[in-house]
């Protein structure tokens, strides 16, 4: 029996958690879609002709064509941390990149503006860079698998409904800080309708969501669940009146095409990749203006008959992405790889 031709990394997921597996989850689902014969490895001998990595791991100790996937160059950007920080997370990201550029086959990217900013970053990898896209994973739906479990784990998580809903770590490039102040200054009545819901790990901000939500009046309203489960999050999204998403730094933005998936519609920052993942589906904001966003949070939360058209839109816009759209692009790196007779 021939080897499988694909094998997967299990070690960045066992090391880091629950993204990584979601990632995983994603090349799984497109390997099937495009008849890959893969499997799983986190050690020993590369049982596969290609291995694929989710993430710029170390390389393996073996002569395998190695394909790791480079998501963005956040590293390399300014976050508002001290000079001193961003000078070694930079220092690190340029080490590894080094690794990648003497080991690595191909390099795959999520997205069109990820690839042409790695390779202004980093021209060394610009002829390897292909895209493999996201995708948002069939359980996001915009139905329930059986009736009462929305409310059933909405409950669970002790949530209410009908809110605004931000769904990342907060972290600086994720922008959380203008969204809380924008939707603190919407009126009271509103404010209490429509709860803004902050859910990711949060152990960076320390305290600064509730003691920023307290000076500005609001913190009744506001809820900090921490990193919600994964068979939670679609239930999330569709009890949601609207995503909010003010990222500044995404090499895909995966959390807003979930969104859309589920039927909630989507406001975005209309930075790096979003406009390309999201397309015309969602309304835009400049996510340093919290200004602006408080005036579209006012205006689409005020008008269902906008958020609908915008569901529907939404809708068909995450239905582009998909499995077998993931897996042709997979599929054609493996074969472009496999015909090479070195790593280049």
């Amino acid at each position: 029996m021939s080897k499988p031709v694909l094998a997967l990394d299990r070690r960045v997921e066992l090391g880091k958690g629950s993204s990584y597996t979601r990632v995983l989850e994603l090349l799984r689902a497109g390997a099937r879609a495009a008849g890959l014969d893969y499997v799983d490895w986190t050690a020993g001998e590369v049982p596969a002709s290609v291995l694929w990595s989710p993430d710029p791991a170390s390389a393996p100790n073996s002569p395998v064509r190695w394909v790791p996937t480079l998501h963005d160059i956040t590293p390399l950007l300014p976050d508002g941390r001290p000079k001193w920080k961003r000078w070694r997370n930079s220092r690190r990201f340029r080490r590894s990149v080094g690794a990648l550029a003497a080991r690595a086959s191909r390099l795959a990217t999520v997205s069109d503006f990820a690839r042409e900013s790695i390779a202004t970053e980093c021209p060394e990898l610009s002829e390897r860079l292909r895209v493999v896209p996201n995708f948002p994973a069939g359980t996001f739906r915009p139905t329930e698998a059986a009736p009462g479990e929305d409310a059933r784990v909405m409950a669970e998580l002790g949530l209410p409904s009908e809110t605004v809903l931000f769904v990342a770590a907060l972290r600086r490039h994720k922008n959380w800080e203008p969204l809380l102040r924008a939707w603190a200054t919407l009126p009271a009545e509103l404010r209490r309708a429509h709860p803004l819901v902050l859910a990711g790990d949060a152990h960076r901000a320390r305290g600064v969501p509730e003691k920023l939500a307290r000076s500005l009046g609001a913190e009744r309203e506001l809820h900090l669940p921490g990193r919600v489960p994964e068979y939670a999050l679609p239930t999330l999204y569709r009890s949601a009146a609207v995503f909010a998403f003010p990222s500044i730094a995404e090499g895909f933005g995966l959390p807003p095409l979930e969104a859309m998936a589920c039927g909630t519609s989507v406001l975005s920052s209309d930075r790096t990749s979003l406009p390309e993942v999201l397309g015309s589906a969602c309304a835009y904001f400049d996510p340093r203006s919290a200004s602006g966003l408080a005036e579209l949070l006012r205006v689409v939360l005020s008008d269902p008959k906008r958020r609908a058209a915008m569901r529907l839109d939404g809708l068909t816009q995450a239905a582009t992405w998909s499995a077998a759209r993931t897996g042709a692009a997979m599929a054609d790196i493996v074969d472009e790889v496999l015909s090479s007779p070195v790593a280049q």
